[in-house]
């Protein structure tokens, strides 16, 4: 009997990014539906990331990569504070389409 699959690390995309982007993320991590229960979360800058949203995507969370340069739409007192007590790291990302799909993919895998 074959060993099962390893699981991917669910990634949600709470902004739309680039498709060539998407392609690359979806085939490293599962890409999520809904925030509730990823491990990792993708913003922009038209994104807020705040309580509620972290509060929406549970204790798994371990990263929010921000499809930017900067973090002026991220809560980052709330992003850091990890319930479960594990960390959590928050990222920005920027400056041309492959650096910014090689940046996600490789903070998404930090997970």
């Amino acid at each position: 009997m074959p060993a099962p699959e390893p699981t991917r690390p669910r990634v949600f995309l709470a902004a739309p990014v680039p498709a060539e982007v998407e392609l690359e993320l979806d085939r490293d991590f599962e890409l999520a539906p809904a925030a509730a229960g990823a491990n990792g979360l993708v913003a922009s800058p038209a994104i807020p990331v705040n309580g509620s949203l972290l509060d929406e995507a549970g204790p798994d969370l371990r990263v929010v990569a921000n499809y930017a340069v900067g973090t002026d739409n991220v809560d980052l007192e709330a992003a850091r504070a990890d319930p479960a007590g594990r960390g959590r790291s928050v990222r920005t990302h920027g400056h041309g389409p492959d650096r910014r799909a090689a940046s996600a993919r490789s903070t998404a895998a930090a997970s």
